[in-house]
């Protein structure tokens, strides 16, 4: 039974790799046009891209890797 709090399977898209790498970097582009780049957390990332901590770490190991 799936849990109330889940979005269905249909509402669920998994990027592939690089559209997850793009999206990521989109997002945090988005942070730093609208708050400056001291303001990139990854947490900002996270809750932007609707993605777990794991994934943005996937991708870029350190922040500064995702800020660049």
């Amino acid at each position: 039974m799936p849990s109330s709090n889940r979005p269905s399977d249909s509402a669920r898209t998994r990027l592939s790799p690089e559209e997850r790498q793009r999206q990521l970097l989109r997002v945090t582009s988005d942070i730093i046009a609208s708050d400056g780049v001291d303001n990139v957390r990854i947490t900002y990332v996270v809750a932007a891209a609707g993605v777990t901590r794991p994934v943005v770490y996937k991708f870029f190991p350190h922040r500064n890797e995702l800020i660049k």
